[in-house]
């Protein structure tokens, strides 16, 4: 089988995200200081087409491209790489190979911009990457770097989402912890209206082994008015 260098790909990337052998080729290409500065920018621009992307982080063979990706490319290229995970995202980060992608990418976001892109990513499908065993771990880092970098997401779905479904969220083995790094993570009013939603439920969510944890955190934010509320709402159930 006859050999092509990295060029021979350019413009038909689409046809070669299940080829391994085409996937190593660029991935090495991406990791000599001296091809990388020729094949970069059309590899990245190529990764904004969703199938492209996507058809890479979904099989086992072009994860090590795209990682090759992460290494070299500037802001922008990282932001056209939130766009070419566009509606997939959720599937991307819920899939055994595609969230760890997904979760360096969020560990990789140095601006307001990056962080609202990643958020937006996943809106629409919030409660479902919360509770899935790969999504979680996605969710828990965005949470994490949104602390850190003290960001308010621009929109507000992702909270939207959150409150909605925050009983399901918190009584899944996997959401308990990535919805306690969400209430931490929010924003002073956000934060108020999340866990008005969950007071109203803790009736249901201390009898239940995850969401309990859920609520143990609530307490031991230390907010009088929470505990006042917890305790009236106790009241009503003994």
């Amino acid at each position: 089988q006859q050999v092509y260098g990295p060029e021979a790909y350019r413009g038909y990337l689409v046809y070669y995200v299940s080829d391994a052998s085409v996937c190593r080729i660029l991935a090495d290409a991406l990791r000599d200081p001296v091809a990388c500065g020729v094949h970069l920018d059309w590899i990245a621009d190529e990764l904004r087409a969703t199938e492209v992307l996507c058809g890479l982080l979904l099989g086992t063979c072009g994860v090590n491209l795209v990682n090759a990706v992460l290494d070299r490319c500037t802001t922008t290229q990282r932001l056209g790489l939130w766009a070419g995970l566009g509606a997939r995202a959720a599937e991307v980060a819920r899939n055994m190979y595609g969230t760890r992608v997904v979760q360096r990418m969020v560990e990789m976001s140095e601006s307001a911009v990056e962080l609202d892109a990643a958020a937006q990513a996943l809106c629409g499908n919030v409660v479902r990457v919360f509770m899935d065993e790969h999504g979680s771990h996605v969710a828990t880092k965005l949470m994490k770097k949104t602390k850190a970098r003290r960001h308010t997401f621009a929109s507000p779905h992702l909270y939207d989402e959150l409150m909605a479904g925050c009983e399901e969220v918190s009584t899944s083995r996997q959401g308990c912890l990535a919805m306690q790094r969400a209430v931490e993570a929010a924003s002073e009013n956000q934060q108020a209206l999340l866990v008005a939603e969950l007071i109203s439920r803790t009736p249901q969510m201390v009898r239940d082994p995850f969401g309990n944890y859920v609520i143990q955190f609530v307490l031991d934010m230390g907010c009088q008015e929470t505990c006042d509320a917890i305790v009236e709402d106790r009241k009503s159930v003994v």
